[in-house]
């Protein structure tokens, strides 16, 4: 079972820029060509359901991007699904925090970053 502190020592210890607001982490990732992708970790939940941790990407304005076809191309990820954000398109995976051991969160992180970032680029946003 992890705690919000323990999952937020376990994403600053793992990656080199993150930016803490409470009960929101943004982390920045670097990629060849010098280009930067966002990911942010939040906790979530409510009584009824515990705490979760959120892992959200976003990669296009809502308005901008071809919804039919991200949703087609989000048959190909394993970890996350498409959302809404602010009017930006993302792709979020939710995990619940009483179930996960905290170093497990850095795999969704991975995996999303990876993913929306290839959203990014086949969209052209």
């Amino acid at each position: 079972m992890a705690t919000w502190a323990q999952l937020k020592e376990v994403v600053s210890s793992n990656f080199q820029a993150v930016k803490d607001e409470g009960n929101v982490l943004t982390i920045t990732f670097e990629f060849e060509g010098g280009s930067e992708h966002d990911v942010i970790v939040c906790r979530a939940g409510n009584e009824q359901i515990g705490d979760w941790a959120q892992v959200e990407s976003g990669f296009g304005k809502v308005d901008d991007i071809d919804l039919n076809a991200v949703v087609r191309k989000s048959e190909e990820i394993v970890c996350g699904g498409v959302a809404c954000n602010s009017g930006y398109v993302t792709l979020r995976h939710s995990v619940p925090m009483d179930e996960l051991d905290a170093s497990e969160i850095l795999i969704p992180i991975n995996a999303i970053c990876a993913s929306a970032h290839a959203f990014a680029q086949e969209f052209g946003q």
